[in-house]
């Protein structure tokens, strides 16, 4: 593995160039793109050595909103960057940012991305690539690099924040779905493994939370995963989350359930946002329904819960609703669709195709 590639995703307005900037100030063998404001207006900072050029042009056929951009000095910028990643000298590597103008209209440093992508360091490198939230799942999809990570601004400046261990929930019965959830296929490929690859680059590792009939019958034998413990059977979604806290004590969960079709890492990178140390649950809320299989559980949350069941309780979202959580209302609950019945799964799949 010769390169790491680690992105720094927040919304608009939430520090990110101003943040990467500082983390730089004490590393060595450094080279890329920063692009920070300077009286009101973007400019391109060139590293390690500080010059800058103007961003922004009056008159330019490059553009995207209302910004338009200068092409002289965005085509230094990509020549720049490209003679980071080829230079054995430098270790890490930083472009910031990456949004529509590169995913929508296929300019500005798209074609760079695409040739690095192809063209693999010779040599180890970290890639530090700033990307706009409503574009993460786009930039993944589009420039597939490999050995991704992504991390928030907080968890960017905060080090003691860990990623948590990736669960996909696959354990439920399926009764009136009458065919086994985890294996529909709405992305070319079944739901627990496009889950697993929605999630992996926020986590530390990803496992398979499943019943004994799907570890006998499907689950392949190098994927990690976790049969539900038989003291906690028969109690719903979670069997799965206990028997998953039993054997990851040390170390946050994040829980997503293999069933929600229209889920995006968009979604996943909310739920990380809003992590904080006096939360021992982070979980979506639609009006006044807490949405508990896509949720993050903090280790402060591990022995309230199990307490919790063993006084002779069994609903997550009644656990949910007792604790420390933050809740994320929605307004746009389309990725909320949980797909319980053939007819809907028929559709849906029609829809998506």
């Amino acid at each position: 593995m010769n390169t790491q590639v680690l992105i720094v995703s927040d919304a608009i307005g939430s520090g990110k160039t101003t943040a990467l900037k500082e983390w730089l100030r004490t590393k060595q063998s450094i080279g890329g793109i920063l692009t920070p404001k300077v009286n009101g207006k973007r400019v391109f900072e060139f590293l390690p050595l500080g010059e800058t050029l103007p961003m922004e042009a009056e008159n330019s056929g490059l553009t995207v909103g209302k910004y338009r951009f200068n092409i002289a000095n965005f085509q230094k910028a990509e020549s720049t960057l490209w003679n980071c990643w080829t230079d054995s000298e430098i270790t890490t590597v930083v472009i910031d940012e990456v949004g529509p103008l590169e995913l929508k209209k296929r300019q500005g440093f798209h074609e760079l991305l695409v040739k690095m992508v192809a063209t693999p360091s010779e040599v180890k490198k970290t890639l530090i690539v700033v990307v706009r939230d409503y574009c993460l799942q786009d930039f993944i999809k589009t420039y597939p690099f490999q050995h991704v990570k992504v991390c928030t601004i907080k968890e960017f400046k905060i080090n003691s924040i860990k990623p948590p261990i990736g669960v996909v929930l696959c354990g439920g019965k399926s009764r009136r779905m009458q065919k086994d959830k985890a294996l529909l296929e709405y992305h070319s490929m079944p739901q627990w493994n496009y889950v697993s690859h929605l999630i992996q680059p926020f986590c530390k590792e990803v496992v398979l939370s499943v019943n004994l009939q799907q570890q006998q019958t499907w689950v392949p034998d190098s994927i990690e995963h976790i049969v539900d413990k038989e003291y906690y059977k028969n109690h719903g979604p979670l069997t799965g989350v206990l028997s998953a806290i039993e054997d990851n004590k040390n170390q946050a969960l994040l829980f997503v359930a293999c069933d929600y079709p229209l889920l995006r890492m968009e979604h996943i990178l909310e739920i990380m946002k809003n992590r904080a140390p006096e939360f021992d649950v982070v979980c979506y809320k639609n009006k006044d329904q807490i949405e508990p299989l896509i949720s993050l559980f903090e280790v402060s949350a591990f022995q309230k819960l199990t307490s919790f069941f063993e006084s002779g309780n069994d609903s997550m979202a009644t656990f949910i609703a007792s604790v420390r959580t933050h809740y994320i209302s929605v307004s746009e609950v389309d990725f909320l669709k949980n797909v319980n019945h053939l007819k809907d799964f028929e559709q849906l799949k029609t829809t998506k195709q």
